[in-house]
């Protein structure tokens, strides 16, 4: 399931979600002007206890860089980014960020839990988060999917992206067992 900028789910929308994952579901999150922090903190963090990796909070800018060669984003050697690191392909340093979702103030991802950190931005700002839920996981790209607070969809890197995100979101371990008609 991919929600994209979206403001909030409707009635028990949220408590399905949380039951998807849970139950081995893959989640994208694409948090962008849209979404509404209060409610995504309540409904779906909920002090760490639900299944968004990271408290939302303001949207945030990031500045230009001094030197116009330096990455606006900065990987971790993640599936989802293995592809990246190590400069196998330096597409993705030419994806410019503008805005992003900022993470509530003094936000660390707690030491030994089921969040990591997949890529920072510049300033060394959160840009894609992920937990381990239940069965399954929530990644949590805390910019625009569309090119409103950045260029990364017009950018070439970001098809290898998609798909190495579709790929780890929908891994076999989440695929339901093979049954015989009538178990």
């Amino acid at each position: 399931i991919y929600l994209l900028d979206v403001s909030r789910l409707d009635g028990r929308a949220a408590e399905t979600l949380e039951a998807y994952v849970r139950g081995g579901g893959g989640l994208a999150i694409f948090a962008g002007s849209e979404v509404n922090p209060d409610y995504y903190n309540q409904a779906l963090y909920r002090d760490g206890q639900g299944i968004l990796p990271a408290p939302l909070a303001l949207e945030g800018q990031l500045t230009p860089p001094l030197d116009p060669s330096e990455p606006d984003i900065e990987l971790s050697n993640h599936p989802i980014f293995a592809f990246f690191v190590g400069e196998t392909n330096p597409l993705i340093r030419g994806v410019k960020i503008d805005r992003y979702r900022q993470v509530a103030e003094g936000w660390k991802p707690p030491s030994g839990s089921a969040v990591q950190l997949l890529a920072h931005l510049r300033d060394k700002s959160p840009l894609v988060v992920a937990k381990k839920s239940g069965q399954g996981e929530v990644v949590m790209f805390l910019t625009t999917l569309a090119p409103d607070w950045n260029d990364w969809a017009k950018n070439p890197s970001f098809v290898v992206v998609a798909l190495k995100l579709q790929s780890y979101l929908a891994t076999q371990r989440r695929l339901d067992e093979t049954r015989l008609v009538g178990t």
